[in-house]
């Protein structure tokens, strides 16, 4: 039988910082023993470990995430990561080598704005961010609504990501320039 060697996961932010190697999925094939859930929302990051066969035991583990109050809801990108990653550390060192499998579920859409070393220039504009409605009301008005159905399937609304992105471009035109194209 062949014996596989899974790559090692790391725990770097997402512009590269804080490295320390993680054993997921570092075992051969047959000692692959756990699936891994994450679930990323606004109010916390949650990771629950199921043995790969029935009716076993989970191990759970959460990080909570702190929003901001409405009509603002953004938050830190990093936070998401750093809460992924203090929830994965919560598992046993057992249960992290046998991971053979991850499933992430995430939160809605969400603008997350990169500069040009791939870390985030500004905090997300979340889903539920409703700061974007007169971006959503004039792109609205300049096109019109069922033109906008007609070419998009849908009208802007504050929740969509294009509506956020015209408010940054409006109230904040040095981050729009700081930006990875």
């Amino acid at each position: 039988m062949v014996q596989k060697k899974w790559c090692t996961a790391t725990s770097s932010s997402p512009a590269g910082n804080h490295r320390r190697p993680r054993p997921f999925g570092s075992g051969t094939l047959s000692e692959m023993r756990y699936v891994l859930g994450v679930d990323s929302s606004t109010q916390s990051c949650k990771s629950k470990c199921e043995t790969s066969t029935r009716g076993a035991s989970s191990r759970r583990a959460r990080r909570g995430i702190r929003p901001l109050p409405r009509p603002i809801s953004e938050q830190d990108p990093v936070t998401w990561w750093s809460a992924l990653v203090a929830a994965c550390a919560a598992l046993s060192q057992e249960v992290r080598a046998g991971v053979g499998a991850i499933s992430v579920a995430g939160q809605q859409h969400g603008l997350v704005l990169l500069g040009a070393d791939g870390s985030p220039v500004r905090a997300a504009k979340l889903w539920n961010d409703t700061t974007s409605v007169p971006q959503a009301d004039a792109m609205v008005a300049a096109l019109g609504a069922e033109q906008w159905a007609e070419l998009t399937g849908s009208r802007p609304v504050a929740a969509f990501t294009i509506t956020k992105l015209a408010w940054v471009a409006e109230h904040e035109p040095g981050v729009v320039a700081a930006l990875r194209w």
